[in-house]
């Protein structure tokens, strides 16, 4: 069965929506041409040029999403510069300056961080060029900003997927936990740990012995497990409940070279390929996905900007999805290996009439 994007909400400026979903199928590329930031409707007769701009490509949850931003680019012949912060505020400022020297359209922007997010509004406001910013809030809110500059904001129902995995680890039987958690002021870091939280506080059951930041990557998900075991001896605890795949992968390497991987249930966030294979050999009880394509989505939000179309809400945050040994296969045919396959001009208010950002949904099927 073929991938679909579920598609929801009313028409945009009383256009009719059409069907509840759209096929995701590889489209032919349209070329089209920019404009200032107020949105005025353009032709479709020369290329538009986004600069993108991700916290750390090495990160496999970053390659992923700009996996799908690439394929969105490709379907609507959008020129995309792609840069990589290195998780460096610095840096990332300085890779906004290149893209507004290279007189880009549009950019869209994961920011480091969110204090960051503000001297890169100051930048593209004076450069005169529209942004969106997608899955790390950038410290200010779209609607406290009164400049169109700020088209929008795509990213992931970060609480809830905290929840969601929290539930699944609550579901395989563990009850004395330990948590991983990523950097301070990694907005998606703090939202999936609050879920998490308020979950664990509904279930009086659930013991959270200890939460350790820091986890962005894999070899910082060994060390921290390192830790934990150290001091919590046996071990002491039965569940991990990680914010990602990647600190959970390493905390999986640890538990794996102590031979305590058997007596401990770890859930992840973010669905990435690694995560999901670990789901499918039984090292993860389970993961939470699908917030791959809010980069994607970013992109369409901002292209459609370009070409005259305000977008319906400006804060957007997609679903995430459970994906256990039940539907692991369905998960990697249809978003592993479906980017490059979504129909992103069905969500897109340029090609199809009355579609909004609140069809910004992946589901499967």
């Amino acid at each position: 069965m073929r991938n679909r994007l579920h598609r929801q909400g009313a028409g945009w400026r009383g256009r009719l929506l059409r069907g509840a979903g759209a096929v995701l199928a590889l489209a032919g590329a349209t070329t089209a041409t920019g404009v200032a930031a107020s949105g005025a409707t353009t032709h479709h007769s020369s290329t538009v040029t986004i600069g993108w701009d991700v916290p750390l490509i090495s990160n496999p949850y970053w390659a992923l999403l700009q996996n799908f931003a690439e394929g969105a680019a490709k379907q609507f012949g959008i020129k995309l510069i792609t840069a990589q912060a290195n998780t460096d505020d610095a840096t990332q400022i300085s890779q906004i300056q290149g893209f507004i020297a290279d007189k880009v359209n549009g950019m869209v922007v994961g920011p480091v961080d969110n204090t960051v997010g503000k001297t890169i509004l100051s930048l593209a406001q004076k450069a005169n060029i529209p942004l969106t910013f997608m899955q790390r809030l950038p410290g200010v809110n779209p609607s406290s900003y009164s400049s169109k500059i700020f088209v929008g904001y795509v990213g992931t129902d970060d609480q809830p997927g905290g929840a969601l995995a929290a539930k699944l680890l609550y579901a395989s039987g563990a009850r004395k936990w330990v948590g991983m958690t990523g950097a301070l002021g990694n907005s998606v870091a703090v939202e999936r740990l609050q879920g998490a939280q308020a979950f664990v506080k509904a279930h009086s059951a659930v013991s959270l012995l200890k939460v350790q930041y820091g986890n962005e990557a894999r070899s910082a998900g060994v060390t921290t497990m390192q830790d934990f075991l150290s001091e919590y001896p046996g071990p002491s605890f039965n569940g991990v409940w990680s914010f990602n795949d990647e600190g959970a992968l390493g905390a999986i390497d640890a538990l794996k070279k102590a031979g305590d991987l058997g007596k401990v249930k770890v859930v992840a966030i973010d669905g990435t390929v690694d995560g999901i294979n670990a789901v499918a050999n039984g090292q993860l009880v389970a993961d939470v996905g699908g917030g791959d394509a809010c980069g994607a989505f970013a992109l369409v939000e901002l292209y459609d900007f370009l070409h005259g179309h305000m977008p319906n809400k400006r804060v957007v945050n997609i679903p995430l999805i459970a994906v256990t040994k039940n539907n692991v296969a369905a998960y990697e045919s249809q978003v592993i290996k479906g980017a490059a396959h979504y129909d992103f001009k069905s969500v897109s208010a340029t090609f199809t009439p009355g579609a909004n950002t609140s069809d910004y949904v992946v589901k499967l099927h």
